[in-house]
């Protein structure tokens, strides 16, 4: 995957948006020592896409969290990404090399998924598919 645009959040209860509208919500006791969240979105390239991917259209590009300090969230923040289909599911990356799609469907226009806050290493999430 190659990385294409960072964003951080703050841990104050408010949902961040980056350009392409997907939204980032860090509750503050998910990040208790108040350092930020780091959004990263990435085009998914090469074997993961060629091989993981068939038969379906990607939505948009892939996103994972990670911690700006020195440790990882206690808790967890809420992605929001907005979609036209009601067929629109997410898919998650798992451990860099298997993809998980998601059963639930879009709600107001929005898909909504919990989202682990990783330690500052390179993290891997997950991404929209339909």
């Amino acid at each position: 995957m190659t990385p294409i645009q960072t964003s951080l959040a703050a841990s104050d209860g408010q949902v961040h948006y980056d350009d392409q509208g997907v939204g980032l919500l860090v509750p503050q006791e998910s990040m208790p020592s108040g350092e930020a969240t780091q959004m990263v979105a990435s085009e998914i390239q090469g074997y993961l896409k060629d091989e993981n991917l068939v038969g379906f259209r990607l939505l948009s590009r892939a996103y994972s969290l990670s911690a700006m300090g020195e440790q990882d969230g206690t808790g967890r923040a809420r992605l929001t990404f907005p979609v036209a289909s009601p067929t629109a599911r997410l898919a998650v990356l798992i451990d860099g090399q298997y993809v998980a799609i998601l059963p639930e469907a879009p709600e107001n226009g929005l898909l909504s998924e919990e989202a682990f806050i990783s330690s500052p290493i390179p993290p891997r999430s997950g991404n929209l598919l339909r």
